[in-house]
């Protein structure tokens, strides 16, 4: 009523007036606000082919420095907000681009050079001068900043040098996404930071800033502004803190790897925007808080402080969360509502010390622990402090990596499993029953086994080792030929086996 009040007043007011009323909430306003300011820069070049509304250029140096700075002469680094990571400092390709802007008797720069990547929504010549409207440098950041840095102490005068800028027009998003997908795949690029411009981590950036934490979805973007390292947190370490607490998974949360970023499954399962964008804030918190204090309370002895760290604190992070909340199923609003206050010295202390009674030496090793010691902590805190829904951690599990995805890893699918057991007979087997299934089904012997110890994961059958066949509790159900071994034999292959499998299909398997 209010919207339509307006329109009426609006129309009352103006002769020949169109109004129309439209709301706009948060993502909208957001939006906005992340919109650059219309702008339209001129850039002076000496050559110029254009094909499709698209252009390449050549500009000399010292127009090149005047677009990309501002009238006080710093560099405007708006221009560099879509680009993937910020200046790298003086590493080795910086350092030759430096090297080659000092040489004026050298070849010409741009022959040396890769040039720059523009993104505009616009653009018009006139006379010598392209005019580009909302400008976004998506590839040439380390080559601008270099160009900066050389000519904020060097004079311009008599440069002839020049470099190669291709200018490209688009208004969709989605190809300025590949654009700079491309442009920066083509080198050696962290593939977190192909992520960099994604709405979900400009979001995370945004509400972690709110509580003093800068998160360097762009490489180097934060350290190159003096934070200090304590209070800057990249996204992986944000994405193995959510995987330890939110899919309760420490064991893979310690060796999360570059390429997490790269599979989509798996970043969505993690990066999604359905997520509570106020769930971050507990996460990156309690990561640095953990870190601060394990630094402190330094409970380990021969490795280095940076592995120590890399190798205990998730589990430790997810063991002494879990005791405070007194569950294992938690969820975002156990995270949002955490108080902050409980995880203090004294209760990392209490979880190092109950580490300790699972396996006195558990901190004497250099390399990670075992997916076993993991879970003997877990069920060594729920006896101890009656912690409830030990079972939330493997559903957690099953949710960021299906069944149907370990499946496909194995070669299989359901069909195969379905096949497999209906040619299988009654338990116990006889030795080389899974290649006479193979030959009835035409399908590779390796295929049989693996589709056997997966029905076996999965309780649909029982286990069998040396004729003893074992159903979930350990109990023997059946027995067939022993071939001289003994149930205490059995048991222990049994448990091997068991091993194995939780490796290939459980946790392990991540």
């Amino acid at each position: 009523s209010k919207a339509d009040q307006a329109v009426t007043i609006c129309q009352d007011f103006f002769s020949e007036c169109t109004a129309t009323f439209t709301f706009w909430g948060n993502r909208r306003l957001l939006a906005k606000y992340r919109e650059n300011v219309k702008n339209s820069l001129d850039l002076i070049y000496d050559q110029c082919i254009t094909q499709d509304g698209q252009y390449i250029i050549l500009a000399k140096l010292e127009n090149y420095f005047k677009f990309i700075t501002d009238s006080d002469k710093k560099l405007n680094r708006r221009l560099f907000d879509a680009n993937v990571r910020d200046y790298l400092g003086l590493n080795p390709v910086n350092s030759d681009i430096l090297k080659t802007l000092g040489s004026t008797s050298g070849p010409n720069f741009w022959w040396l050079n890769n040039g720059i990547t523009i993104i505009g929504t616009q653009a018009h010549i006139v006379g010598n001068s392209i005019s580009v409207q909302n400008v976004q440098i998506v590839n040439g950041l380390q080559t601008s900043e270099s160009i900066y840095n050389y000519y904020c102490d060097h004079s311009l005068q008599n440069e002839n040098r020049s470099v190669l800028v291709k200018i490209l027009i688009s208004n969709d998003s989605n190809t300025s996404k590949e654009i700079i997908y491309a442009t920066n795949n083509q080198t050696n690029v962290n593939v977190t930071a192909l992520r960099a411009t994604d709405k979900v981590q400009q979001d995370i950036e945004d509400i972690l800033k709110t509580k003093g934490i800068y998160y360097e979805r762009r490489t180097n973007f934060y350290r190159n502004q003096g934070i200090p390292e304590n209070a800057i947190i990249s996204p992986l370490q944000l994405a193995s803190g959510y995987i330890c607490l939110m899919y309760k998974n420490p064991y893979i949360a310690t060796s999360l790897k570059q390429r997490f970023m790269r599979d989509d499954f798996k970043y969505s399962q993690v990066f999604s925007p359905t997520t509570d964008l106020n769930v971050w804030i507990p996460i990156a918190t309690l990561l640095k808080k953990t870190d601060k204090i394990l630094t402190e309370l330094k409970p380990y002895s021969g490795s280095k402080p940076t592995r120590f760290l890399k190798n205990y604190r998730q589990i430790i992070l997810f063991l002494t969360v879990a005791r405070i909340v007194g569950s294992f199923a938690i969820n975002e609003k156990h995270l949002i509502n955490f108080d902050m206050s409980s995880f203090s010295k004294k209760a990392v202390q209490q979880t190092i010390n109950d580490m300790k009674e699972v396996d006195p030496n558990c901190f004497n090793a250099s390399k990670k622990l075992s997916a076993t010691f993991y879970t003997s902590c877990f069920s060594y805190m729920v006896d101890k402090y009656n912690i409830s829904a030990i079972q939330a951690i493997r559903v957690a599990n099953r949710k960021l990596w299906p069944s149907n995805m370990i499946l496909t890893a194995n070669l299989l699918n359901e069909d195969i499993l379905n096949n497999v057991l209906a040619k299988l007979p009654p338990q116990p087997w006889a030795y080389g029953m899974h290649k006479l299934v193979a030959k009835e089904l035409n399908i590779n012997e390796m295929v049989v086994s693996n589709a056997i110890n997966y029905l076996i994961y999965t309780n649909r059958l029982f286990a069998q080792v040396y004729g003893y066949v074992f159903d979930k509790e350990g109990n023997v159900v059946a027995e067939g030929t022993h071939f001289n071994h003994t149930e205490l034999e059995a048991r222990a292959k049994l448990e091997e086996q068991r091993l194995m499998r939780e490796k290939k299909y459980g946790n392990g398997s991540f």
